[in-house]
Parts: structure tokens; C-alpha cells; sequence
């Protein structure tokens, strides 16, 4: 099952990523979407395809190992027939969606946001590691918090 669930988030990486890679080549957001799916398509059906080759003997087990890899194997042939779907039809028609009013605007790579974020953990790793102590101090110290209070 985690299998299956992996390889959904992956498959839905690969695409966005691929289709912001068309975006910022400077290509308009349908194309964008088009271009960014069918580049990536055949990879992913390829990928899926040899994970299926792994579980769909497993449907065809008797006795008791067949009835304990049906259920499994069914929810992860299922669960990556779902994940081609999610990539290929409805992350391209939410990206179009959510990114149509920024048609006139340039596309930038990083939000401001994500920015901030970047600069503030930068700020806290460079005052951690400024002192070469304090990161052991601070990893026992929360060893010992856990160890003691939590379990």
C-alpha cells in the first residue's frame, strides 16, 4: 500500500515538475501543460507497468499465500492505475487551473513565501552550526526529552 501511495506522490512530482520545466522554457500555460504531460508519459507508464509485472502474479496465488497477496495486490495494481490517471488528466487541469490568471505575468520559480522560509531556515543553520558544540548539545538535549517524557 505504501508502495502504491509512493508512487502516486511520485508520479505527481514528476509532472508538475516537468510542466513548471515547460513554463519556465517561456511556454504558453496550456502548452505548458500539453508538452509537460506527453514528455514524461511514456517514462511513467513504463514505470507503472514494471511494478504491475511485480503484483499481478501475485493475484493468481492459491492457497494461503493467495489469499494473503490478493487483497495487496489488487489495492497497489489499483492504487497505480489511479496514479497515471491523477498525473496525466488531473494535475495538468489543476495547474491550467490555478495558474490561468498568472497567463500575464512572468513565471517565477520560488514564491515569496517559499523565500522567506528559505532565508529563515538559512539564518537558524548558520546560528546552530556557528558553534561547533551546539549542535551535540542540542540533539542530546532532545534525546534525553524524548527518551524520558515520551516513552
Amino acid at each position: 500500500m505504501a508502495l502504491g501511495l509512493g508512487m502516486l506522490i511520485d508520479n505527481a512530482i514528476i509532472v508538475m515538475d516537468n510542466i513548471a520545466r515547460k513554463r519556465l522554457e517561456g511556454l504558453p500555460l496550456l502548452a505548458a501543460c500539453a508538452e509537460g504531460v506527453n514528455e514524461v508519459m511514456s517514462a511513467l507508464i513504463s514505470s507503472v507497468l514494471t511494478t504491475l509485472a511485480v503484483f499481478i502474479p501475485l493475484i493468481f496465488l492459491s492457497g494461503i499465500s493467495g489469499a494473503l497477496f490478493f487483497d495487496q495486490a489488487i489495492a497497489v495494481a489499483a492504487i497505480l492505475g489511479v496514479s497515471l490517471v491523477v498525473a496525466f488528466v488531473l494535475l495538468p487541469m489543476l495547474y491550467n487551473l490555478l495558474h490561468r490568471g498568472a497567463e500575464e505575468r512572468t513565471f517565477a520559480e520560488d514564491s515569496r513565501f517559499f523565500c522567506a522560509v528559505r532565508k529563515g531556515y538559512k539564518r537558524l543553520y548558520l546560528g546552530i552550526f556557528a558553534r561547533k558544540a551546539s549542535p551535540m548539545r542540542c540533539s542530546y538535549s532532545l534525546f534525553r526529552y524524548f527518551s524520558v517524557h515520551h516513552f
